[in-house]
């Protein structure tokens, strides 16, 4: 169980890192950058952890109470990792949106990624070319 617990958070670590990675890019003044959306679904395995915390404290309760609500719980947490994903990848969005980055189209798109293209100015967004590249 507790590879599962690492592996977890071991995806939402590599969340934070792709949103952490296009905020410093926009804030660094890069001419195009690559925005990866879709990658909210990764905070999903965080669910292990919340199951573990949920049976430790039934556990340590034991009480009728807790068992009830227990799936109740888990529901909650589940919707609480998306809406969270969404709301941190929509607050990524708009802030490179609002230091004059502008929708170039995306490069890929598949059932759950996005990588969307933003660049700085027209010029740089029709030639796609990205810095340092």
């Amino acid at each position: 169980m507790l590879v599962l617990n690492v592996a977890a958070l071991a995806f939402a670590a590599r969340f934070l890192d792709v949103i952490y990675f296009a905020q410093q890019e926009a804030a660094s003044g890069a001419n195009v950058i690559e925005f990866h959306g879709g990658v909210r679904y990764l905070l999903l395995p965080l669910i292990i952890p919340l199951i573990t915390v949920v049976a430790i404290i039934e556990r340590l309760i034991k009480s009728n109470f807790f068992k009830r609500i227990q799936g109740g719980i888990l529901i909650a947490g589940g919707f609480l990792l998306l809406f969270s994903g969404w709301w941190v990848e929509r607050s990524s969005t708009y802030y490179i949106e609002n230091l004059g980055y502008q929708v170039c189209g995306e490069t890929y798109s598949g059932i759950w990624l996005t990588v969307t293209l933003y660049a700085d100015s027209v010029e740089n967004c029709a030639s796609g070319k990205v810095e340092g590249s």
